[in-house]
């Protein structure tokens, strides 16, 4: 969504973590101003983790870094977008808002100062926490599950689902 030369792009954003592998995935779904007028819903392998607090803020992060991506290979400024970052990580909503400290941990800690450090370089920031049953990429996550633990030898990569089937699931 275009306005007054300035861009919104909201993500909806939600990370996995199998306790018994270790592995840990992150799931992000991105709409409101792409070029193409694509919406998108990418999976991330975020490899090994030791637990699901570093994997929720490993998943920002990563996600954070497709965006920037993603924006350098349109051509268009961070100074320029307002984004929306969507997360049922209430911790993280409420640390980038200044209700509560930024975590102690210092794994988690250092991840944050990361995401933070990404998230400065837009025109303006909103993090809003939702609840994980109205979190699009949740949603998506949860139902893909199933299919990574079937199928072990799958990789996630991008999903075919849209903003309009992950609402009617």
């Amino acid at each position: 969504m275009k306005n007054k030369n300035n861009y919104i792009l909201k993500v909806y954003v939600d990370s996995s973590f199998d306790p018994e592998s270790k592995q840990a995935y992150c799931c992000y779904c991105l709409g409101g101003m792409l070029i193409d007028n694509k919406e998108r819903t990418e999976f991330i392998n975020l490899g090994k983790s030791s637990d699901s607090a570093y994997t929720e803020y490993l998943g920002i992060e990563k996600t954070l870094c497709k965006i920037e991506k993603y924006l350098r290979a349109s051509n268009i400024s961070k100074s320029k977008v307002k984004l929306i970052v969507y997360s049922d990580l209430q911790s993280f909503a409420r640390q980038y808002n200044k209700w509560i400290p930024p975590p102690k941990d210092f794994k988690i800690l250092s991840c944050y100062i990361r995401i933070m450090d990404l998230l400065s370089k837009f025109h303006k920031v909103d993090v809003r926490w939702v609840e994980r049953g109205q979190n699009i990429a949740g949603k998506v996550l949860e139902k893909s599950d199933i299919i990574i633990k079937k199928n072990k030898d799958k990789k996630p990569g991008e999903s075919k689902l849209t903003f309009g089937k992950i609402i009617n699931f």
